[in-house]
């Protein structure tokens, strides 16, 4: 995927992870893949994203909105005990 941000050329690679991926907050499993893709993206961290299937705990919308010339519109989900 590739886009532009005024005059800087912006490259977007996503690939499989060579491992699993296994996210815990305070002890608690939230997600267990064996299937993550990263997300590389020129000048921003590398991120990792799981499929929703994967996603263990019980998790509750959140207010939070963000967009992206490139990726879209996209809403985020948390934990309960982000909420409370």
């Amino acid at each position: 995927m590739w886009g532009t941000h005024g005059t800087l050329s912006i490259a977007s690679t996503f690939s499989p992870a060579p491992d699993t991926s296994r996210l815990e907050v305070h002890g608690t499993l939230l997600a267990d893949s064996s299937r993550p893709t990263l997300l590389f993206e020129a000048l921003l961290p590398t991120r990792c994203y799981r499929p929703r299937k994967d996603v263990r705990a019980e998790l509750i919308p959140s207010e939070a909105r963000s967009c992206c010339a490139y990726k879209g519109h996209t809403s985020y989900l948390s934990p309960p005990s982000a909420t409370s």
